[in-house]
């Protein structure tokens, strides 16, 4: 108990300093009245946020129900998948040698070094996956949720996309085709043009029923602009 109380008195005088730290005290308390109301708490997840080691702290927020619906950037769920199939990302430099790093078959996000060869298997393990689902329009929250099943059932790994799968906490990513998601999901119709179709407008029906079933709403946005 002292030391819960230590750290919630250490938190509140976060908001009478300067800078970031009060903006996280700020956030901290505004993030605990949501959890103390009735709301749908949304969550939005744009930039490097997986690629740069914080996945699992998305799957934990999943986990334990801390927000009811993730909204997120294609990118993110594909290097939550990538590290969940058992592959890393190590850190590198923004200054390295984009040009050796390419002839290395190396990938650069910013600071962060991945394998391109095992970007590759990825595509080709989510058009494997692909080519199994039942030929129809799936809205992104349907695919990713199946997505997260397979994944799930393959590796018995913890991450964003089997936490989602497990809590039942739906995730929506509007621009699924804007990642290498996409791109296996592009390999999957190039095989057979009759998969790997995606119901954008479905998206926006299912989200905002979500909105409509509880309209007291909250939102917390990470990264990106």
């Amino acid at each position: 108990m002292t030391a819960d109380v230590s750290v919630d008195n250490a938190l509140e005088r976060m908001e009478r300093i300067s800078f970031q730290g009060r903006n996280l005290g700020i956030a901290r308390r505004i993030w605990e009245k949501m959890l103390g109301s009735d709301a749908t708490i949304f969550m939005g997840t744009a930039g490097a946020l997986s690629a740069g080691g914080m996945r699992m702290t998305i799957a934990h927020l999943i986990e334990h129900r801390y927000i009811d619906c993730l909204v997120s950037t294609g990118a993110n769920l594909y290097h939550d998948l990538h590290e969940t199939r058992g592959h890393r990302h190590f850190i590198g430099s923004p200054q390295l040698d984009d040009a050796a790093l390419a002839a290395e078959r190396i990938d650069r996000v910013y600071d962060t070094l991945a394998s391109e060869d095992q970007f590759c298997k990825n595509d080709e393990w989510i058009a494997a996956f692909v080519l199994k689902l039942e030929r129809r329009a799936y809205t992104s929250r349907e695919f990713l949720y199946k997505l997260g099943e397979y994944l799930w059932t393959e590796t018995g790994n913890r991450g964003i996309l089997t936490a989602a799968y497990l809590a039942k906490v739906p995730i929506f990513c509007p621009a699924i085709a804007d990642s290498s998601i996409g791109m296996g999901l592009s390999q999957a119709r190039h095989r057979d043009q009759t998969a790997g179709f995606c119901d954008v407008i479905g998206d926006i029906i299912e989200s905002a029923n979500i909105v409509i079933r509880k309209p007291s709403t909250a939102t917390i946005v990470l990264g990106g602009g």
